[in-house]
Parts: C-alpha cells; sequence; structure tokens
C-alpha cells in the first residue's frame, strides 16, 4: 500500500445533527443555500442511505444550483462552521 496515500476520516471534524446543518444553512443567502446544501450533505450524509440520511438536507440538496462564485462559498461555509483551511479545501479555492 503506498504510505501517501490518506485514508477518508471516519470521523466529520464538526459533528452537527441534520437540523443545526439545516438552521445554520438558512441563515445564508437563499441563493447560495443550495450550493452550501450540497457541500455539507456530501461531507457529512453523503455515508448513508436516502432512507436514513435527513429528509431536510436531502429536499434543499435536490434545489437547483445558482452560480456562486468560490470566495463567496468559502466565507458562507467558515459562517456555518468550517474553519477557512476547510472550506478552501472543500470549495478548491484559495482564501487568505
Amino acid at each position: 500500500m503506498n504510505q501517501y496515500i490518506r485514508k477518508r476520516r471516519k470521523k466529520p471534524i464538526v459533528e452537527l445533527t441534520a437540523q443545526e446543518w439545516y438552521n445554520r444553512i438558512k441563515t445564508l443567502p437563499s441563493d447560495i443555500q443550495p450550493v452550501i446544501t450540497k457541500i455539507v450533505w456530501w461531507d457529512y450524509e453523503s455515508q448513508k442511505t436516502r432512507a436514513t440520511s435527513s429528509p431536510i438536507l436531502n429536499e434543499m440538496r435536490d434545489m437547483p444550483l445558482g452560480n456562486i462564485p468560490e470566495i463567496d462559498q468559502i466565507k458562507a461555509l467558515i459562517k456555518i462552521g468550517y474553519t477557512a483551511h476547510q472550506a478552501s479545501k472543500r470549495v478548491g479555492c484559495r482564501y487568505d
């Protein structure tokens, strides 16, 4: 096995319930909510089956995406609890 391959983190860095994530996401402007929901869903709910994952996040995840600049995505992720490093890594853009 390649010693440089990173294993997927088994435990999320931030542990919130789906309802808590939903409440935090709802504080964001409505145009960015679907984008952020998809990121949160992927990071915290994707390991679950559709039947066991949060119906609230599943519903929001299916909303159409807008064209949101990467820097705004990073700021929104930071606002709901991601660190600046996590958010910039997740979006794939540097945040200074």
